[in-house]
Order: structure tokens, then sequence, then C-alpha cells
């Protein structure tokens, strides 16, 4: 079994707001440096990716908000949108390099988004900056301004040839800003081996600020990455092996503020109570905090960065969920 040994482990702390993989769309946060706190903002942030294949996409599909590319395309290019069944079962044995390099460049033509606080905070697959430097050919660096065509010409270039240097799959997707690794992710999953495409989630999933608002990766395509991982890639030994002891049914808890009070049934719940009501008071918010039971085999993964006690499950089997007394509301009481 292949150990990620060289995951970066998150001291043992309370859970940054910069972390949280489940705040609403309205709920204040940073994503990739710029403040967040509306919908419209947050959707914009990615919509340009659903044309990540430009010259081959028709317009998008009215009922899915989905861009459809044309279906002769589709025919000589099956898995650049889909994982059909048969590759859900087998995944390739080692990773396409090349194909995985191809899917970044598709990535880095996307349109840089401008905003409010351009030149200094743009909205890229590969950058988060508006100003940014790059090799000026004698030995030195030279700062541009992506705001201007020619330097966005220049920049992409140079990000092409990192690329194009790049010995494996993870390094390629550490040049991607947070915001859109899981993106990235979905559109080169088909050329990924199963440990690549493992070791991959385990990390986009911690560094996305909200992945279940995530506008180009839906929360049933998440579930179907994690069905897919390999658990002793996607998880550290040491999560591994709490992860084997589970009982066969587990106890676990979410925190909801009223800003995502309707996302109970979510793939991510901690095995701590007092875990899930931090979540529910962040931002002094007065929120809820939820108990179910779920049975271990519909838990894929367990992760303890963070101080979390994560785990993620099937919400579809999540059964007796009911609120819970808020253990921080007795602690409140017995002070008065």
């Amino acid at each position: 079994m292949a150990w990620r040994r060289w995951r970066v482990r998150a001291p043992s702390a309370p859970p940054s707001k910069g972390n949280e993989k489940d705040i609403a769309q309205e709920t204040p946060d940073k994503i990739g440096g710029f403040a967040v706190s509306t919908v419209k903002i947050f959707t914009s942030d990615f919509a340009d990716v659903k044309k990540v294949f430009f010259p081959f996409c028709s317009e998008p599909n009215s009922r899915t908000t989905e861009y459809k590319p044309p279906s002769a395309w589709i025919r000589t290019n099956p898995c650049a949108f889909f994982i059909s069944a048969e590759r859900r079962k087998t995944m390739r044995k080692q990773t396409n390099l090349a194909e995985v390099k191809l899917t970044a460049l598709a990535l880095l033509s996307t349109e840089i988004n401008e905003t409010p606080y351009s030149p200094m905070i743009v909205k890229h697959p590969f950058t988060d900056t508006g100003v940014s430097a790059i090799p000026d050919g004698k030995g030195g660096v030279e700062m541009i301004d992506l705001t201007e065509d020619d330097a966005q010409l220049r920049w992409r270039q140079s990000m092409a040839r990192q690329i194009d240097k790049a010995d494996n799959a993870y390094a390629i997707y550490m040049m991607v800003t947070k915001p859109y690794a899981l993106t990235f992710l979905k559109f080169a999953i088909p050329h990924l081996s199963r440990e690549d495409m493992s070791q991959i989630l385990a990390s986009a999933w911690t560094r996305s600020e909200a992945p279940h608002q995530d506008v180009n990766v839906t929360v049933n395509q998440l579930l179907r990455m994690f069905k897919q991982a390999d658990p002793t890639c996607l998880m550290e030994q040491d999560e591994y092996i709490q992860f084997k002891t589970l009982d066969d049914t587990v106890t676990v808890y979410r925190g909801v503020t009223p800003h995502n009070a309707k996302s109970v049934k979510a793939l991510s719940w901690s095995l701590s109570q007092e875990t899930a009501e931090w979540f529910a008071h962040r931002f002094g918010e007065n929120g809820t905090v939820y108990e179910a039971q779920i049975d271990k085999k519909h838990i894929y993964a367990y992760f303890s960065g963070r101080n979390e006690s994560e785990v993620i499950v099937d919400p579809s089997y999540l059964t007796n969920i009911t609120e819970v007394q808020d253990l921080s509301s007795d602690f409140l009481l017995s002070q008065e």
C-alpha cells in the first residue's frame, strides 16, 4: 500500500475559516484572496471554466446549464467530459501525463476574469493576482500586468512552459489555484491513475474553500470521486487505521449556520460533536448541530487534519437525523 507520506499535515488546532468546506454561498469568506459575499459573485468565479474546452463546445444545455460538446467530438473524445461506466470500474493503471498537460493547457487558455480589485486580484485557474512575475530572458524576472493583452500572452507562454516541464500530474495540479483545484481534477480524471486521482482528490478537498458550492463540480460528481478513490492513497496511514476501526454503524455530527441550514444532508460530517458545534457557531452565528447514523460501508474517507475528525459519507444513507442539544449552550448555562 502506497501511503501519501508527503502530504502536509496541519497542526492540531481549531478548524480554520479559510479551510472550511461547507460555507454557504452567502457567507463572507476568502476565496482565492477575494471576499465573496453573494451567490452571483461566487458563481462568476467559476462560470468561464464551464467552457474550458471552448473550441469543441456548443451552446449550454438549458436544463443542466452544462456545456455540451458536439456529438462528433464526443465520439473521438469519449472521456473528456464524463467518466464512462466502464472507466468508473477500472481506472487507468498509469497516468497519461501528456493528456493531463493538455487538460491544464485548456484551463490556462480560459479568460482572466477581472474583479473590482484588479489588477491586484483576478480570477483564473492559474493565478489569483493580475500582477505576475515572468522570466525576462536575462536571468532575472519582470513584473507584468495581466489585465493587458500583451502581458497575458507572455504569461500564458511562461505558464505553458512550466506545465510542459512538469514530470508528474501532482506537480501540474499544484500550479492550479485553490478555487479551481476540483475543477482541474474533474477534467483530468479520465487521464489519471487511481493512485494519482486519489492523492489529488485528498489535497483538492482540503484546499478548496467550499467544494459543495463549486458550480463546476456537483455533489454527485464529488461523491463519485470518493467512491472511485483508493483509500490507502486518499488517507494518511494513521487516518486509514482509524477509518478501518470504525464501528459497523457510526454516529456522526454536522453543524450548520442559518446560511447553509438546508445543507444538512451533505458529504462532510464529523465524528466529533464539539467540531460540529464550532461550525454551527462560526462567524458568531446561532447555528444548529445535527446527529445522524450511517453504516460504515457508506463512509469513504476519514480526515484528521485541522482537528476536525471529518468523515466523507454518502448522504443518501444517513439515518435518524436529529437536532441535538448544543453542548456549548449547556456550558454557558452552567456559568450563570
